[in-house]
């Protein structure tokens, strides 16, 4: 199977696969616009503003917000929108919207953590010797 390394997820007793590709971070962009906002939605986090509307920042360069409840629409879409493209990677039917939904059976702060490890696992390079690097190191050699 070319996609063996999927994470999976259990919901009501199921285990379902869950991807984070390119096409799942284009239908995201494409409902949030900005990916780095909605990571930040989907973990619940709210960056705080300074007076002049910008975010605030520590001396590290690192923002500073608050925790909360993740953003239930944000939750949704990233659930729906892995376990289809999982599903679809196993060349197996995606479930209904509503069912899929409706079989959470964890909080939400707990399915945004397993999404946003499969959202930021979609940044990291997965092959470490590219296959983009061998041909042209193939015609290198000749």
């Amino acid at each position: 199977m070319l996609y063996e390394d999927m994470n999976y997820l259990t919901l009501s007793g199921e285990k379902f696969p869950i991807r984070c590709d390119l096409l799942v971070l284009e239908k995201i962009q494409d409902e949030f616009g900005d990916i780095s906002e909605f990571e930040n939605k989907l973990i619940g986090f709210f960056p705080s503003k300074n007076e002049d509307g910008t975010v605030k920042k520590d001396e590290e360069g690192r923002t500073i917000g608050m925790s909360g409840t993740p953003d239930i629409h944000a939750l949704i879409f990233s659930l729906t929108s892995m376990t289809e493209e999982g599903l679809r990677c196993q060349d197996k039917e995606p479930e209904e919207r509503e069912k899929l939904v409706r079989m959470v059976d964890i909080p939400p702060k707990e399915l945004g953590t397993i999404l946003h490890n499969e959202f930021t696992r979609c940044f990291r390079r997965k092959n470490q010797e590219p296959t983009q690097n061998q041909k042209t190191t193939e015609k290198q050699s000749r």
